[in-house]
């Protein structure tokens, strides 16, 4: 039986998460120079963002995006 090597690839990562936490995956690509920033926003950022922009150009014809990003942001500091 042949394994590829996306499958010994797929593989190695299970063994390494099994080994290492996320925070010590995380903090061990930023010493490596693999990751050299993080932002302050998250994938569920985006996501929240994409619905909410979604819901208002339903309601209204022409919304200017910056009013939008505004409107986002004001929110999400409520929220949070």
């Amino acid at each position: 039986m042949s394994v590829s090597v996306s499958d010994e690839l797929q593989l190695f990562a299970q063994e390494i998460q099994s080994f290492l936490s996320p925070n010590t995956l995380r903090d061990l690509a930023r010493d490596v120079g693999f990751v050299q920033r993080t932002s302050k926003y998250q994938a569920k950022d985006l996501v929240a963002l994409c619905v909410w922009v979604s819901q208002n150009i339903a309601m209204t014809d022409k919304v200017p995006t910056r009013v939008i990003v505004h409107r986002y942001e004001k929110k999400r500091s409520l929220i949070y």
